[in-house]
């Protein structure tokens, strides 16, 4: 059953027809390349922002960004959401922040009309995160065997489907993050189904006093189905 909820994920993948659409300075710790490659999802493109720390040598250890649910809300990731990853960056890795299908200058322009809209919102979404992986393997500046995710609040809960089936993902951190209950949501599209399948090394961080993810009945319950082992 699994194997056919997964198969609704599956693309065939295309020429990326890659191009650089500008490289800005930033705070002077990092540059920031604004990139745009072809979405899986027929006639539409991904863009996305490429921040490499200064002093850096390439190949780089990449962080890729599974986004919160104000990119769903704001036009632009900029200047607001640098201040959750800037810390990445200074560690010396590079962070990739995609514009999914449905995020910021990609946004709905309306709510999911209900559970079935909601679960091919989802699918392009988780398309278009591993169209991103397909972007950064064909940069030389690039470790794709060092590539990691860093994932915060709804992107978190949803990375085990935004990465579903990819084994190039080498380490994920997970943050403010647990199961939301979601009653009217389609069996294919639940964290539930794909969390124990996602086996990829994870911390998850979270508030012991978060009233969205509380730690009895969200946080506990995500980190008992995880496939990732516990160390």
């Amino acid at each position: 059953m699994f194997e056919a909820y997964q198969s609704l994920y599956a693309y065939d993948p295309g020429p990326l027809d890659s191009r650089s659409l500008g490289v800005e300075t930033g705070t002077g710790e990092w540059t920031r390349e604004t990139v745009s490659f072809a979405s899986a999802i027929p006639g539409e493109r991904v863009t996305a922002y490429l921040y490499v720390p200064r002093g850096a040598r390439p190949p780089y250890q990449v962080v890729i960004y599974a986004n919160p649910g104000m990119a769903l809300r704001l036009p632009s990731p900029q200047p607001s959401e640098e201040r959750l990853f800037e810390f990445i960056v200074k560690s010396g890795r590079a962070f990739l922040l995609p514009v999914l299908k449905g995020y910021y200058q990609r946004r709905y322009p309306a709510p999911a009309a209900g559970p079935n809209d909601e679960r091919d919102r989802l699918l392009a979404e988780s398309k278009d995160f591993r169209r991103c992986l397909d972007f950064l393997e064909s940069r030389p500046d690039v470790d794709p065997k060092r590539l990691a995710v860093f994932g915060a609040s709804r992107g978190a809960s949803l990375l085990p489907i935004l990465a579903t089936g990819d084994s190039r993902l080498k380490a994920a951190v997970l943050f403010s993050v647990g199961l939301t209950p979601r009653p009217a949501r389609r069996p294919e599209a639940d964290p539930v189904h794909f969390l124990p399948r996602f086996t990829v090394p994870t911390l998850m961080a979270a508030g012991r006093d978060d009233f969205w993810f509380p730690v009895r009945t969200s946080q506990a319950p995500m980190l008992a189905l995880l496939g990732a082992r516990e160390s």
